[in-house]
């Protein structure tokens, strides 16, 4: 029996390392990705001969198809890929200043297109698999304070969605799912610093571990669309029903945020 592959980009943050060790208990083996060396030498101690590390900077062209090439050579075309790495910038939008802006688009949206390209072919070709795009519940409803943050996240909804489409007339063998997590508990929500989450309503997020296990199962289940968190849920609900009631509450959390940025 062949062994199951994953691979995960961004494998360093607090969803990425989550998903290892979810999927390491699934008796996959796990290909992580990511441009923090000192990080995967920590995930390799930790997770051991299950654990594939690959140090990559997904913007550089050159050296992804470096790296993907020597995975195949060294494990075949994974059975899934998801593309989890992203950024953000949760500054006003006339303070984030055109080149972050434009760093949020590349690494968030255009480097996901470039690898759903890129494996999508190679899945085709094997005959199988599943590409997971991790968008955010700000890919579907507007929130103010991180403007280029939605605008990538919007973009990857979108891009999902639409190949979604095409896929499934071609009977396409390969599986696109798009995950869509809500708010959770990462180094990139900067929870108590100046633009970020405010300390006082951290008790709405949730974990990377429940949000890993809620990803892995959709994601193994092959589901559309999965959106992990309880939040998350509960903000796309609210956007169908009320989306007044999503923008009054939006509206709220910035205003927090801005104040106590002064």
């Amino acid at each position: 029996m062949s062994k199951l592959t994953v691979t995960i980009t961004g494998v360093a943050g607090g969803i990425g390392e989550a998903l290892t060790k979810k999927f390491i208990k699934q008796n996959f083996e796990v290909i992580g990705l990511d441009f923090n060396g000192e990080q995967l030498d920590q995930l390799k101690s930790t997770f051991g001969e299950k654990f594939h590390p690959y140090k990559i900077d997904l913007t550089n062209k050159t050296q992804r198809e470096d790296i993907f090439n020597k995975i195949i050579e060294e494990h075949q075309v994974p059975d899934i890929w998801i593309n989890n790495a992203g950024i953000a910038d949760l500054r006003p939008y006339l303070e984030s200043g055109q080149e972050r802006f434009d760093q949020v688009m590349n690494i968030n949206f255009t480097v996901v297109e470039h690898l759903t390209r890129f494996w999508l072919e190679k899945m085709n070709s094997k005959g199988g698999g599943s590409i997971a795009n991790v968008a955010s519940v700000a890919g579907h409803v507007a929130v103010g304070g991180m403007a280029s943050y939605v605008a990538s996240k919007f973009a990857v909804v979108g891009f999902t969605k639409s190949l979604q489409q095409e896929l499934e007339l071609e009977k396409s063998p390969v599986k696109l799912i798009l995950v869509s997590p809500g708010f959770v508990e990462t180094k990139i929500m900067k929870i108590g610093e100046k633009y970020g989450f405010p300390e006082q309503f951290k008790f709405l997020i949730s974990t990377p571990e429940s949000c890993a296990q809620e990803m892995v199962d959709g994601i193994l289940n092959k589901d559309p669309h999965v959106t992990p968190t309880l939040n998350g849920k509960m903000m796309m609900a609210m956007e169908r029903l009320s989306p007044w009631l999503n923008k009054s509450m939006g509206k709220g959390l910035l205003s927090t945020i801005l104040k106590k940025s002064k």
